[in-house]
């Protein structure tokens, strides 16, 4: 069985809606790829500022 993603209720595998909130249900492949490139788009950031950090403090 998988969970609504909107109101954690157990969904059977089949439908399509909850039948909880009537949130359409979704794979949860989806988010995870989501997720993935949300945490790479946050590592990158931090990358960047710490070049970024790297290179002022050598200029001074």
């Amino acid at each position: 069985m998988k969970t609504c993603l909107n109101c954690n209720s157990a969904v059977r595998d089949n439908d399509k809606y909850c039948r909880n909130c009537g949130c359409k249900i979704q794979s949860n492949s989806k988010y995870i790829l989501i997720n993935v490139l949300i945490i790479f788009s946050i590592i990158e950031l931090i990358g960047l500022l710490a070049l970024f950090l790297a290179s002022y403090m050598i200029t001074k």
